[in-house]
């Protein structure tokens, strides 16, 4: 069993199983993911000293999830007086190679008050962290799925992905993409959502909708029905 289409065509592919063997049970959203209420965000930021306008980025810090082409693409459109009093939020934990992108955020002059980097938060923040932000930036470089995506997604939060392996088969037409190797375009990209109330608004409803297709219910059906298929009772056992 895998969690995407996209899984399940790589591994044929490159383990050559048959593809009666390979199942696709996708991963699902816990209900607690939704809008927060306006004082629950009010507190979390009050809590974590986090303004009242930012663009949010989320998940480990290491290479494969792009923070670092984020922050330069960030760099860009800073400065612009649409985005006056808006910072850059990171939240995850150090995994690896993540020097590099704290050196990154660390350098200029221009950098330090406006990258805010969380660390790991539990997940009880998470719906807050994610129904304050004006805009979830993905800028991940390959997803086996996704799910930071329908987790903002399902708390009302616009979203911005790279165009590539799973996303477009677990978002949809509910986000925004752009390609992510390119610091000039997820920059663009950025400020056009973030200062466009009535495509924030169109996401937002869309987004919602769209994770009404990943509830735990359908997780837990389509694990027992893989199940079924691969466990099968020895002769004289019932079934």
């Amino acid at each position: 069993m895998t969690v995407s289409e996209f899984c399940r065509e790589d591994i044929i592919r490159r383990l050559g199983i048959p593809p009666e063997k390979v199942i696709v049970t996708p991963n699902a959203l816990p209900p607690h993911y939704k809008p927060a209420e306006t004082d629950k965000i009010s507190e979390f930021r009050s809590r974590l000293e986090i303004p009242e306008r930012y663009i949010l980025a989320l998940g480990n810090l290491q290479p494969r999830k792009n923070i670092i082409s984020l922050i330069r693409a960030w760099r860009r459109i800073k400065e612009r007086h649409e985005m006056k009093g808006t910072s850059l939020v990171i939240t995850g934990k150090k995994a690896w190679l993540f020097d590099e992108i704290l050196s990154e955020a660390g350098t200029g002059n221009q950098s330090d008050d406006r990258i805010i980097f969380t660390g790991y938060l539990p997940e009880e923040d998470l719906p807050a962290l994610y129904s304050g932000a004006r805009l979830y930036v993905y800028p991940s470089l390959f997803e086996g799925f996704g799910l930071p995506p329908l987790e903002a997604m399902a708390c009302g939060t616009p979203v911005i992905v790279g165009h590539h392996s799973a996303l477009p088969e677990v978002c949809g037409d509910a986000v925004a993409y752009v390609d992510v190797t390119s610091e000039e375009r997820l920059g663009s990209r950025i400020l056009e959502i973030a200062t466009d109330m009535e495509s924030r608004d169109a996401l937002s409803s869309a987004g919602i909708i769209r994770t009404r297709s990943f509830p735990l219910d359908r997780l837990a059906d389509s694990t027992v029905r893989g199940w079924e298929g691969i466990v099968t009772p020895e002769p004289g056992n019932p079934s």
